[in-house]
């Protein structure tokens, strides 16, 4: 299953405008770069997220943390990003990068918070700009029984010191009018495979539909959906009638994923954590809707695999959430 938990606040600082800050930019930056004129500059991106709202249900085994890339500038052929737990709180203030009048009012170079670098995760790029998706895990573990502040983004102070370029990256902030705010996505198997007496559905070309699925939402349902399927071309029985009213079991490598119809994009991906449940009654879904997107109309597709072949079905099974 699939929680999101989204950010409360974040900002950017810059090491050669250590008075600057970014608290209602859209825009988060980490880099290392020297401009035309010679002078390094340095780039760390501060986000918090209130984990305290998460329901006690989500017992998460998996945490990654989630930006969107915009417009990466001259990057290294190698590079990594470190995220570090933030150990004092800060503010967001309520700047912008390089505004008419510089706002200060918020964290900023001069007055960053410190950070623990005991608990540390990162992700690796080569030969590529990329969203982060950085393994959080060991920070979302800290911050359940310690002070949460939020994360760190940087490179290394070490890589931030030296004479080496890696360039500039710019993510969507918070403030973003897009879909694409920073987030965490928790995931955890909550799946179950109870068949009963149930039969197996074996038929070549298959078709996986839900009669339980609603129009909307709202945000924040946690929803069990009832998933069905069935062969694309039915026999008839004895009764002259096709079979659709017989209900069997998808195979247990079954995945569902949820799309953005407007931009396409995958707000859940296939994976271990979307499996397609069973019971006696036949297969669902559980579905939490927590920090979706509102007033989006999102499609459900499915995976199934069989004899090590992957099958993509999508039908018209879409929702909007409210």
């Amino acid at each position: 299953m699939i929680y999101f938990v989204t950010a409360s606040k974040d900002a950017s600082i810059y090491s050669l405008y250590t008075p600057l800050n970014t608290g209602l930019d859209e825009i988060l930056t980490v880099s290392k770069h020297y401009s035309r004129f010679g002078e390094r500059d340095n780039a760390r991106t501060f986000i918090q997220f209130d984990i305290e709202n998460v329901p006690l249900y989500v017992t998460a085994s998996s945490a990654t943390l989630h930006l969107n890339l915009i417009e990466p500038e001259e990057l290294a052929v190698s590079y990594s990003i470190y995220g570090y737990p933030v150990s004092e709180s800060w503010e967001m203030g309520r700047g912008k990068q390089l505004p008419e009048n510089i706002a200060t009012d918020g964290i900023n170079w001069d007055n960053q918070s410190e950070v623990n670098l005991n608990i540390e995760a990162a992700q690796t790029f080569t030969y590529v700009g990329a969203d982060i998706n950085m393994d959080i895990l060991s920070i979302y573990e800290y911050w359940k029984t310690s002070d949460n502040y939020g994360i760190r983004l940087s490179h290394t102070s070490s890589a931030e010191s030296s004479s080496l370029d890696y360039g500039v990256l710019r993510y969507y902030s918070k403030e973003t009018n897009t879909i694409f705010q920073p987030l965490i996505k928790l995931e955890w198997d909550d799946s179950q495979f109870i068949t009963g007496s149930l039969t197996a559905l074996t038929d070549s070309q298959i078709i996986v539909r839900s009669k339980e699925l609603r129009d909307n939402y709202r945000e924040g349902n946690k929803v069990k959906i009832k998933i069905i399927g069935r062969s694309l071309y039915p026999t008839k029985t004895f009764t002259n009638a096709f079979s659709y009213s017989d209900i069997k079991y998808l195979p247990q490598t079954s995945y569902y994923g949820v799309r953005d119809e407007i931009t396409k994009v995958n707000l859940i991906d296939f994976s271990n954590y979307t499996k397609i449940s069973c019971d006696a009654n036949g297969n669902y879904i559980n579905l939490d809707t927590s920090n979706f997107p509102k007033n989006r109309v999102y499609r459900l597709l499915f995976k199934i695999v069989r004899n090590g072949i992957s099958e993509f079905i999508e039908d018209d099974l879409t929702f909007i959430v409210k």
